[in-house]
């Protein structure tokens, strides 16, 4: 027969068991259980290229750019004309005199228009890219909000191999099904919105 004293140190060894066997379950029940998240992925830029307000400001851009070459041109051609016209007059008549300031001037106007306008006019363009750049990354964020998502991953960005802009386009994400894709759902919610507020009057 197991003694008093035995029988007391088996109860209090199985309770002491016990109480680590519960506060061991207690910690797996407390512990953070982690789901999968909800997760799309996009390209970001075809959406830029796909956007309608990118193709208008860049079209502004390329008019505005060709009407200042046009205008140096213009100024060029002028300026070699009178060259030609200036050789051909004497160096200590009051006409010389004239045509020279006529030079010095088509000169100064020629460097504005290459130091100033077409500088202004990248400078304005960059600007407005920027602020296109911004809009894509704010609706994404609503969208993502809008829809519960936890995460959106750049799907692909585009490798250049020289310096002329030669390269290629490399998978971040190399496989997913078309219903993670929401490159062209955020590209058709930003023309929406651009078409509306063109159509405001």
């Amino acid at each position: 027969m197991i003694s008093v004293r035995w029988r007391s140190v088996i109860f209090c060894c199985g309770g002491a068991c016990l109480s680590l066997l519960l506060l061991a379950m207690g910690a797996v029940a407390v512990a953070p259980a982690f789901s999968p998240p909800r997760t799309a992925v996009i390209n970001t830029a075809a959406v830029f290229k796909s956007y309608e307000k990118k193709k208008a400001e860049e079209e502004i851009f390329e008019e505005q750019k060709s009407q200042v070459r046009v205008r140096l041109e213009t100024l060029e051609k002028q300026k070699e004309d009178l060259v030609a016209e200036i050789r051909l007059l004497k160096k200590d008549s009051d006409l010389y005199t004239q045509k020279m300031v006529e030079l010095l001037g088509l000169d100064q106007d020629i460097q504005r228009i290459q130091s100033t306008e077409l500088k202004d006019l990248r400078d304005k363009l960059v600007a407005i890219l920027k602020e296109i750049r911004d809009e894509i990354a704010g609706e994404i964020k609503a969208y993502a909000r809008a829809h519960d998502l936890d995460l959106v991953l750049e799907r692909e960005i585009e490798a250049q191999i020289d310096a002329a802009g030669a390269g290629f386009n490399w998978p971040i994400v190399h496989h997913c099904t078309a219903e993670l894709d929401i490159t062209q759902e955020i590209t058709d919610r930003l023309n929406d919105k651009y078409r509306a507020k063109r159509a405001r009057p």
